[in-house]
């Protein structure tokens, strides 16, 4: 099979995945698992061109082998967070989207969604983790880390929209806020698993 044909049958799949909230139909009327699709479509909004997970990674096939680095993406959310006027007083998004690993490469979060994806596949987790629980906060940090790319990307050009546009500092703003709520999520998410570190 060549690869126009492949990369057709991918973006057909992908847009498939992409209905508006409004429109949304429960994946159970479709004959689906909450775990299937979950993993069905981060599998499928990875981007094909980015590396494998980190390279800090001693045993990929192990989920406590990814504690570091998951800890290492919180230490950075915090750093953000508790120095976030300074980061943010000239009001420039990408100053945020460095941190978030959407800018530039230096930031341990560019490569999060790998890692996570890793987790989900480990032969590892622990008996009694609650997998719905997991996806969810999977869920919720993925939709958290959008919302700041989104609202940070805005800011810089808020000065050059009219009408009745956010300005720049009001997108910074709700950008923050998802900020705290994909702070939140990883560390629910380091909690679930830190039984792996004993």
């Amino acid at each position: 099979m060549q690869l126009w044909p492949r990369l057709l049958a991918l973006a057909t799949l992908v847009s498939a995945f992409r209905v508006p909230p409004r429109h949304r139909i429960s994946m159970t009327h479709l004959g689906l698992a909450r775990r299937d699709v979950v993993l069905r479509t981060v599998a499928l909004s990875t981007p094909l061109w980015l590396p494998l997970p980190p390279k800090a990674v001693a045993a990929p096939e192990l989920a406590a082998s990814y504690m570091p680095y998951l800890r290492q993406c919180l230490a950075t959310l915090d750093e953000l967070i508790d120095n976030w006027e300074d980061i943010t007083k000239k009001e420039d998004g990408d100053e945020i989207r460095r941190y978030i690993g959407t800018v530039g490469s230096k930031s341990p979060l560019a490569k999060i969604r790998l890692a996570l994806q890793a987790v989900q596949r480990a032969d590892d987790l622990p008996d009694d983790l609650d997998i719905d629980e997991y996806l969810s906060k999977t869920e919720t940090f993925f939709a958290a880390l959008t919302d700041v790319e989104n609202m940070s990307y805005s800011a810089n050009f808020a000065s050059y929209s009219g009408g009745g546009q956010l300005n720049a500092a009001q997108f910074i703003g709700k950008s923050r806020k998802s900020v705290l709520e994909a702070k939140a999520a990883l560390a629910a998410i380091i909690e679930m698993l830190s039984g792996l570190e004993s």
